[in-house]
C-alpha cells in the first residue's frame, strides 16, 4: 500500500509543530505540571495563612503587661535571634496549635520592629 506523498510530510510537521507548542506552553504561558501547581497553592496558602495571623500575633504582643520591656528587648535581639524571641515568648503559637509557627513568627517579628 502506497501513501500519498504529502503524508510524512503532513505526520512531521504535526510532530514538530506539537512539540514547539508543548515548549512554547512551558516556556511562555505558564503551563505547569501537577506536582509544581501543588507547590505553589501551598506556598500561596501558607502566605495568606501568615499573612491573616500576623495582627494577631502583633495584638498578643502588645496586650501583655511588659509590652513596653518586650519591644525593647526585640529591638536589642539580631535579626537571625528575632524569630526565636517570638517564637519562645509564645506570641506566635496559634490557640489550638501545638507550637509555634516560623514563618509567622518571623513575619510578626518583622512587622513589629516596623512599628
Amino acid at each position: 500500500m502506497r501513501s500519498p506523498p504529502w503524508l510524512k510530510p503532513a505526520v512531521w510537521g504535526a510532530v514538530f509543530g506539537a512539540a514547539g507548542l508543548v515548549i512554547l506552553g512551558f516556556a511562555q504561558f505558564g503551563w505547569v505540571l501537577g506536582a509544581t501547581a501543588e507547590q505553589m497553592a501551598r506556598q500561596r496558602a501558607e502566605t495568606a495563612l501568615v499573612s491573616g495571623l500576623v495582627p494577631i500575633c502583633m495584638d498578643m504582643f502588645q496586650r501583655q503587661p511588659e509590652a513596653a520591656a518586650r519591644m525593647v528587648q526585640l529591638r536589642q535581639v539580631s535579626n537571625w535571634d528575632r524569630r526565636q524571641f517570638i517564637e519562645r515568648g509564645g506570641w506566635a503559637t496559634m490557640p489550638g496549635s501545638t507550637g509555634p509557627n516560623a514563618p509567622l513568627a518571623t513575619a510578626c517579628a518583622d512587622r513589629l520592629i516596623a512599628l
